[in-house]
């Protein structure tokens, strides 16, 4: 025991030095990133030395910990000593990993580097060329600036020369004043003219020196108008490619496009005159026709692409201007479509009340075609419109839309026109019974009329008799009053008895008349104040009728009504009833009736009586009848009522028990959902099941509507129940199922939102628990594939066959396994999570996973390398050899050449493959493929050579048409590798591989210049 301590504590030191060694190597190399270079291999020798002293040294020391501490008297301090050991390695593997990744940074640093000092060399070629190009220039420049001035000092030179002949001429003359005096007049005339030659000269030579400097500033002025000009023309080209309806600025785009182009053109014309100027001048150049060529292009060239752009505008504008007709015609037909069916309800409101004439349809049949023409304006201008380029989808929506309005509005017409049909039929048969019903009408009329002419006769009669007793008491009363006097005066004895007789006769008769004449006066007022009474009664009882008869048409026309109109309905016949009560229980046309019967005690007034009583008794019938009548329409009404309110309780039980079966339907599925929840290891499974719990919340905020309509609905049958005096519905038990609804959905809507919370809980818990095994497990697998790869590593520089037989078996029982449990944990972890149960979803679990199963696929790979070099060094062309077939393998390219070279062994590097997909340029191809004769004909894959740049513009932007070439404007292709690399001017070659649809193949023996 005391050896294995010694040697567990031997090994402990030394694992512990040798781990503080590859410390201070580590930090060494740190320290001379930023100083010397270091490479890959550098840190690979450090990583084989660190494994070969983690097997000598780490490993030992830690099995000799392991093997002391299943011992039963194992110190306490050796697990301590392996816990801490184990420490510095992770430590040392920590600073390693950092040390790699540093070391990666500065070579990729290092290579950015580089490839920016190609870049910079290749700038600085540009700029060496640019320089050149414009010393070369600036030579021929100061070439012809250093001919004119010797032309100037030749002129100069002949300008002294003259001068001094003309002074020897002057001396001459001095001399011979008188001889040659018409010889120096003349040479005087020529010297002043040829000073005006040479000054003309000198001018000349200025203004053209001038000019050329105007000219260059005038053709890079117009270099960048036109420049200025394509900018333009392309602004106005994504305008017009714009689908878009809210491009508002086209015509002023168009405008602005028009208008420089005719300043162009202006700009284009004073150029070309400034250059026949120049050319026509002896001091025009090269340079100059050269840029007029160039600046003609360019101008044809923007001329070209601004009249494209100003034919798409103006076909956009049209276009614009062709919508904005199909909106007006649209609108027109929705209008009238809107009228006619606002006409349409009018009638249908109008039925309810009184019957509609056939002529208010026949107005809107009238109406139809004129809406029918607008309707078909509206197609035949969308159909049009949707046949042009750059047609707005909503076109489509919209006709398609009118037409459904067209529809509805079609079947709401015939609606109404059937209903009015009917109103009409009911109403022929209303006519009819009002034409049955008249002759009886008639006959009362007449009857009634005959009662009253009848009356007026017996209160003629009764008048006459009464003027008749009045005649016969005021002549009687002459006769006593003559014989009174007669008495007085002719009697001698006088017979006191007779006249006493008389007079007492005579008082009598006058007091009956009196009476009697009192009473006539009384039966004739009486009798008036009935007739007065008994018509106000009549005319009262006759507009009752006419409105309940005017209520049961109306209600007749209608085949069905709401709860409301028949609640209206019965008040109004409750109303017409009590009014006709009132008519008969008239107290005062009974007192008349009595006080005329009383009145009348003659026998000769029996007649008038029975009259009288027959009109009251005739009242009294027509009330009765109208009160059965009332009574009978209030009984239909009232069991309408009934069945409305049946229903309804109908609706409000199917309502109730859906909510019902509803609510007990969802408060079962809650504990189930529950259970699996706490019961379930599978986080998918507890993510589905709180997204269940989610949804079911929400969907119980959304039957909140439906609930509040059930307990409105009981809430209205209770109140309408109790407005009926016969109670069809039990409105304490309504309360009761209203009042348990409401209980049971806010105790489901609490439990569930109650098991959300713990579910969301409870899965976060699981979550955070699975996501931490997953790490642990993941990096432990990690650890041993690093340090199962130091020693592949250290098997690389010296070959082992036991050692990499033990590193396989590891790898088949302790790496598999490791690397199962691992992707079996992260396996269990979802991706995404469909519940919103605030837990963040792992950002990184499944590349996570693939780099996982890229470093296993690494380790393997490593062993397979290590076990064939072992068996057979193979030099490195042959793996460029093999990428390069792979290459054609992938890329399917029938180049013959290649094959020979690769078969042949040709020394080549492929740094990378890349397949690269662009959604847009794959659409404009089929778009064109689908164009094409034969539509089906299969792509080839063809070499496209060119610069890095330019492969990416390709890349995003497609391919476009140069202005020269070997044969002609065009798009290069090869089937041969070297013919395509050619192209490509950069250290490393950028070649795409392409699908081209190859039409007839065309041969061309010599050199065709219309081509170029």
């Amino acid at each position: 025991m005391c050896k294995k301590l010694a040697k567990f504590n031997y090994l402990t030191d030394k694992a512990k030095s040798w781990i503080k060694k590859c410390h201070q190597k580590l930090d060494e190399l740190r320290n001379n990133l930023n100083t010397v270079p270091v490479e890959e291999c550098d840190v690979m020798l450090i990583e084989s030395e660190i494994s070969n002293g983690k097997l000598h040294n780490l490993t030992r020391a830690i099995e000799a910990g392991e093997g002391l501490k299943q011992k039963s008297n194992c110190p306490p301090y050796v697990a301590a000593h392996v816990e801490e050991v184990e420490g510095l390695w992770c430590s040392l593997d920590y600073k390693l990993t950092l040390v790699q990744k540093e070391v990666k940074d500065s070579i990729r640093k290092r290579l950015e580097v580089r490839q920016q000092l190609q870049e910079a060399d290749s700038r600085l070629k540009d700029l060496e060329t640019l320089f050149n190009d414009l010393s070369r220039q600036k030579k021929v420049l100061l070439n012809e600036q250093v001919q004119q001035v010797n032309e100037l000092k030749t002129l100069k030179e002949d300008g002294h020369k003259l001068k001094t002949s003309l002074e020897q001429l002057n001396r001459s003359a001095s001399m011979q004043r008188y001889g040659v005096r018409e010889q120096h007049d003349s040479l005087l005339n020529r010297c002043q003219t040829l000073q005006k030659t040479v000054q003309t000269l000198l001018d000349e030579l200025s203004t053209s020196v001038k000019e050329q400097q105007t000219w260059t500033a005038s053709v890079e002025k117009f270099k960048r108008d036109v420049q200025e000009w394509m900018k333009l023309c392309n602004d106005c080209t994504v305008q017009e490619n714009d689908a878009t309806e809210h491009s508002g600025n086209w015509q002023s785009l168009a405008e602005q496009l028009a208008k420089t182009g005719k300043e162009m053109q202006v700009n284009f014309d004073a150029m070309q005159q400034k250059y026949l100027r120049l050319a026509d001048s002896h001091h025009s150049s090269l340079d100059i026709h050269e840029q007029m060529h160039e600046i003609n292009r360019s101008f044809c060239k923007a001329k070209d692409g601004a009249a494209a752009s100003l034919d798409a505008l103006q076909n956009r504008i049209q276009l614009a201007e062709f919508v904005n007709q199909f909106d007006l015609l649209v609108s027109a037909a929705s209008d009238w479509a809107n009228s006619v069916d606002a006409l349409l309800a009018e009638i249908e409101n109008k039925m309810l009340v009184e019957p509609v004439a056939q002529e208010e349809m026949q107005l809107i049949d009238d109406s139809f075609p004129e809406g029918d023409s607008k309707f078909d304006q509206a197609v035949e201008a969308g159909t049009a419109l949707m046949n042009k380029q750059f047609c707005p989808a909503r076109v489509g929506h919209q006709l398609a839309d009118l037409e459904v309005q067209f529809l509805q509005l079609e079947q709401h017409k015939q609606q109404v026109k059937i209903s009015v049909i009917d109103n009409l039929q009911k109403a022929e048969v209303l006519k009819d019974e009002i034409n049955r019903l008249d002759p009886e009408l008639m006959t009362a009329e007449a009857k009634l009329k005959r009662c009253c002419d009848r009356q007026d006769a017996c209160r003629k009669q009764q008048r006459s008799e009464l003027e008749a007793i009045l005649t016969e008491i005021q002549v009687m009363k002459n006769r006593f009053t003559i014989l009174c006097l007669d008495s007085d005066i002719a009697c001698a004895k006088p017979d006191e008895y007779r006249i006493n007789s008389c007079r007492a006769w005579y008082y009598e008769l006058e007091d009956t008349a009196q009476k009697h004449l009192e009473k006539l006066s009384q039966s004739i007022e009486h009798h008036e104040k009935f007739e007065k009474k008994l018509r106000e009664v009549r005319k009262k009882v006759c507009d009752i009728n006419r409105k309940f008869e005017q209520t049961n048409a109306a209600r007749n026309l209608v085949q069905s009504l709401s709860y409301v109109d028949l609640q209206k309905q019965l008040e109004l016949l409750r109303s017409y009833h009590s009014d006709v009560d009132s008519c008969s229980s008239e107290s005062s046309l009974g007192s008349l009736l009595r006080n005329i019967i009383d009145t009348m005690i003659d026998k000769r007034h029996s007649e008038p009586r029975r009259t009288v009583e027959a009109q009251y008794e005739s009242l009294k019938n027509k009330i009765d009848s109208l009160k059965s009548s009332l009574t009978v329409a209030e009984k239909t009404v009232t069991e309408k009522l009934i069945l409305s309110v049946q229903a309804k309780k109908q609706q409000f039980d199917k309502e109730f028990l859906h909510c019902s079966n509803w609510i007990s339907g969802k408060s079962e599925s809650l504990p189930r959902i529950q259970l699996t929840i706490l019961n379930s290891e599978d986080l998918s499974l507890i993510d589905q099941q709180v997204k269940c719990l989610a949804d079911l919340c929400c969907e119980i905020d959304q039957w909140q509507s439906t609930v509040e309509n059930v307990k409105q609905l009981g809430r209205d049958l209770t109140e309408q129940s109790g407005q009926l005096d016969a109670r069809p519905v039990s409105q304490q038990n309504v309360q009761e199922l209203v009042t348990s609804l409401a209980i049971r959905y806010d105790y489901l809507k609490a439990d569930a939102a109650q098991n959300l919370a713990t579910g969301k809980r409870y899965f976060s818990q699981k979550y955070v628990t699975a996501c931490r095994d997953f790490e642990r497990r993941r990096r432990h697998i990690c650890e041993w594939i690093e340090g199962t790869l130091s020693k592949i590593g250290d098997l690389s520089y010296q070959f082992e066959n036991r050692r990499l037989d033990a590193i396989e078996n590891s790898m088949a029982e302790d790496g598999e396994r490791w690397l199962n449990s691992a992707l079996k944990a992260g396996t269990r972890i979802p991706a995404r999570l469909q519940s919103t149960s605030g837990v963040e979803p792992h950002p990184e679990i499944q590349r996570q996973l693939e780099e996982l199963m890229d470093h296993w696929d690494v380790l393997n790979s490593a062993v397979n390398q290590v076990r064939e070099n072992a068996q057979a060094e193979q030099p490195s062309q042959q793996s460029d050899t093999a990428m390069g077939r792979k290459f054609l393998q992938c890329a399917h390219v029938p180049d013959r050449e290649l094959r020979e070279k690769l078969q042949s062994g040709l020394s080549m590097h492929i740094l990378s493959i890349e397949e690269i997909r662009n959604p847009v340029l794959d659409r404009r191809f089929n778009d064109v493929r689908s164009q094409l004769f034969d539509s089906n004909c299969q792509p080839k894959l063809l070499f496209h050579g060119t610069k890095e740049e330019n492969a990416e513009c390709i890349i995003r932007d497609g391919f476009r048409f140069g202005h020269r070439g070997k044969f002609g404007v065009g798009i290069y292709f090869a089937t041969n590798l070297v013919s395509s690399a050619r192209h490509s001017e950069d250290a490393i070659k950028c070649l795409l591989v392409c699908e081209v649809l190859v039409g007839l193949k065309w041969t061309c023996n010599d050199i065709n210049d219309e081509l170029i």
